[in-house]
């Protein structure tokens, strides 16, 4: 999984903050406004997805939080985009580090026949909701006063 979120990222904390982050990356930004919106889209589904952090009967973390496995068809009927316009923003996520795959999606029709039987069905791909690490820039009333005692 830790091989999965790219460098200079961590995983996501919550699905809101992580759904700003889409919103607010610099990358994101400079997106046509459709586009934007389209994203959005797409991460939101994702977000809505996404498993957190589950707790055992004990009070321990069994499952890592952060994980989001939709399907194409959920994607797809979710956001309204055919799949090709779904994939190239998941790619992009991917590119711009707010998104990393922990595994592929499998068909029953490729998937490894020793493992199971044709009729198992389709695997979604595995993804986790990553955010940058680094400090982000907040902006000030008064720059003069950045780093000042107060």
């Amino acid at each position: 999984m830790r091989r999965a979120i790219p460098a200079g990222h961590v995983r996501a904390r919550t699905q809101a903050g992580w759904v700003e982050d889409v919103a607010q990356h610099p990358a994101m930004l400079e997106r046509r406004a459709d586009t934007q919106a389209r994203i959005w889209a797409v991460a939101r589904v994702l977000a809505l997805y996404a498993s957190w952090e589950v707790v055992d009967a004990d009070g321990r973390i069994v499952r890592d939080g952060a994980v989001t496995r939709p399907t194409w068809a959920v994607l797809m009927r979710q956001t309204g985009l055919s799949r090709s316009t779904i994939a190239a923003h998941l790619a992009w996520l991917q590119k711009v580090g707010l998104l990393g795959l922990v595994a592929h999606g499998t068909t029953a029709a490729l998937g490894p026949a020793i493992l199971g039987s044709p009729q198992a069905g389709n695997e979604a791909a595995v993804y986790v909701l990553c955010a940058p690490a680094r400090l982000r820039l907040v902006a000030v009333a008064h720059p003069e006063d950045v780093g000042a005692e107060h």
